[in-house]
Formats: structure tokens, sequence, C-alpha cells
């Protein structure tokens, strides 16, 4: 392979956060010269760490080969951020047998430092299903392990074949185990006896207002799109919002989480909700609103839902339901203008309290009183902007 022996074009890349002039003025010039740095695991750390992130950035153009060679040694560093990174570049530049068993060693080493162990785990992930099918297994049900590794393997090895182990970790005391099980049920599509999931994933969405230990907001609300999933038996219909008055998802965790040493978050009182809606107002005033809505169209009935709709705006179809907890709302449809139209009514009915509307898993987006459905629209579209300008597609 010939290599340009100049780094600049991916030296904007946004990920490196211009640390690339640093390693520019430290003389890595050519592919040459960050080989050398790679080599060198006693090197200034931030140099480094920078090195490994910019080897996987240049995937298209770097000698794989060499550049395995050398991230191998920058592996061997002391620092934790510099191990990290190299392992990062190792599982994107190859998908050999021998980098599988080293991350595989990494991910079962109990006395390796669990976030090392967890960036193991999501390079594994890359890999094929098949190579992995075992491990995941063996992760996932080692109760004497740390959460947050276990958890790491729910997330990133995905397996149909775990369908029924998922089922089992529903019902795990830890609520970390039953968020990032819920998790999975939102990703699987077309497995078999999806309905097997039903009646566990109802249970939490319905009553299970815990919070993880590590990352994460309420196991409830993350059930949320689990249980449209599997209640439409993996066939994607529409993405899921919620209107609450109460911070939610990515807000409740930006807002009333602090991140504390090794993963772990300390929780601050969230503000009280004295909104309770009663399911029999909220029938008679969309059936006000839309006339042929249906009611108590989800057969088998749900726990979660105290009362839950069909009705069409236009000729867009919106489901929803009223939370057991009598303020939380959940509303799917095809089309998010569907959603911000029974948003703007919505506020208008009820209009004494804060209401924010979130898409799932994101952050608040404020229903002020008087907002319309083409200024929900408008600010929501900013903000995908605003992330498609910051990741640069």
């Amino acid at each position: 392979m010939t290599e340009p022996t100049d780094l600049i074009p991916y030296g904007d890349n946004p990920y490196l956060h211009g640390k690339h002039e640093k390693l520019k003025a430290s003389g890595v010039i050519t592919y040459a010269d960050l080989y050398a740095l790679l080599r060198q695991p006693q090197a200034d750390e931030e140099l480094l760490e920078t090195a490994c992130y910019l080897a996987r950035w240049l995937e298209d153009t770097i000698d794989r080969r060499r550049a395995v060679h050398a991230l191998l040694i920058a592996l061997q560093a002391k620092s934790y951020t510099v191990q990290r990174a190299a392992l990062h570049a190792l599982g994107w530049l190859s998908r050999s047998r021998k980098i599988y068993k080293l991350l595989e060693s990494i991910a079962l080493d109990k006395t390796a430092y669990f976030g090392l162990r967890g960036d193991a785990i999501q390079k594994i992930g890359l890999f094929p299903k098949a190579d992995y099918l075992e491990l995941a297994r063996l992760l996932i049900w080692d109760r004497s392990d740390d959460v947050y590794v276990r958890c790491e393997a729910i997330e990133w090895l995905q397996h149909e074949d775990l369908f029924e182990d998922y089922v089992r970790l529903l019902e795990e005391p830890e609520a970390d185990i039953r968020f990032w099980a819920a998790y999975v049920f939102s990703q699987l599509w077309s497995v078999p006896n999806m309905s097997r999931a039903l009646t566990p994933l109802d249970k939490i969405a319905a009553f299970d207002h815990r919070v993880p230990i590590r990352w994460g907001w309420h196991v409830d609300r993350e059930a949320f799109r689990a249980l449209e999933n599997v209640s439409q038996k993996g066939r994607w219909y529409g993405t899921i919002w919620l209107i609450s008055p109460a911070p939610e998802y990515d807000t409740y965790l930006r807002q009333y989480r602090e991140y504390q040493p090794n993963w772990y978050y300390t929780i601050k009182p969230t503000p009280t909700v004295t909104l309770n809606i009663d399911p029999a107002w909220l029938q008679e005033q969309i059936k006000r609103k839309w006339p042929k809505a249906q009611f108590s169209t989800r057969q088998p009935r749900l726990q979660t839902y105290i009362l839950d709709w069909r009705l069409k705006i236009g000729r867009m179809r919106l489901d929803g339901g009223l939370h057991r907890d009598g303020y939380g709302v959940v509303l799917r449809a095809r089309c998010d203008e569907a959603i911000f139209a029974f948003a703007e009514w919505y506020r208008s009915v009820v209009s004494d309290t804060s209401l924010y509307l979130y898409q799932w898993a994101d952050e608040a987006l404020e229903l002020q009183p008087g907002i319309t459905a083409h200024a929900i629209a408008h600010v929501n579209k900013a903000r995908w902007d605003e992330r498609r300008n910051w990741t640069g597609g």
C-alpha cells in the first residue's frame, strides 16, 4: 500500500477535538512517525491517546498490518485512557482471530479495570454474532461479576439465540440489568415468539420506576419502546414519544444525575409531579376532538396503560396510552407530524402544568402554552440539524 505522507486529511475530524495539532507539533507528520509513536508506550499520555484514535480514523488509507502491530505495543501503556484508545483502534482495524482472542481475554479478566473490559466487549460486538454467542451468555449470567460488565455484554453482544436469556434477565434483581434487558427488546426484530417477553415487559413498564446504579434513567421509561416493539411483534410502527411534566430520559440523566468516579452516579431529588389525569376525562376530551377515535384497542390488555387509544389525524394513524402513573402519555406514529399535532392539542387541554415532549431516550422539548405543531417541528428539526453538523453527517 502506498500511504500519503500528510495526515492532514483526517486532521479536522471532530472526534480528535483539535489535538492533531499537538501531534503535528511533536513531529508526527508521516505514517512512519505515527507507527513510531505508537511503539512507545511510555510516551506522553495525551499524544499517545490521540495517535491511537488517529490510527482508527485513518482506516481507509493506513497499512492495517503495521498499525495493528504498533497498537498492540501501545496497549501496554500504563494509562487507562491510552489502553482504551488502543483497544478502540484495534477493534476497528482488525477482525483477525488473534485480536478477537485478545479482546475476549480482556473481557473475561476480572483483575482488569472494568471500563477496559467494557471497551473490549464493545469491540467484540463488531465481530460476527456467531463468534461471541457463548461468551455473551457467560458474561451476562456471571452474577459475581461487576454489573457494568454484565450490562455492556447485554448491550453490545446482542444475539437472537439469547432471546430466552433476555426474557429471564427482565426478572433480575439489579435495576441496571433490567434496564439493559429492556433496551435489547427495543432492538430485536422478527424473533419467533416475541410475545414471550410481553408480560414481563408490561410489568416493568407499569411499575419499575427504579433508577440504575450505573448509567441511565428510570427503568419503566426505558421499557416503553421495548413494550411497543414486542406488542407489535417486531414490526416497526413509528418512533416512540413521551409527553410528561417530569424530567425524563436524557434530560433526567444530565440534570438530576451526577457522575462519580468509576461510572457510579448520585441522584438529585426531582420536582414533585402534581399532574394526575383522570382517564375518563381524557377519553372524553379525545372523543370531542376525534369522534372516530377507538379506545382499549390493545389486546391483550396491558397493565402499563390505564387508557389507550387509536385515532387518525388526517390520514395519519396515531396510537397512544396514558401511563398508570397518571401523567405520562406514550405516543407512537409513523409520521412525526401526527405526534406534533397531538402534542399541540394536548397542551391546549392540559394547561395548568409544565409539559415536555420527549422522543424516546432524548432530551426534553418544552411544550409552552400556545405552542403549535409547526413550532414543535421547527425546534425538533433544528436539533437534528445541529447534531448532523457536529458529527459531520
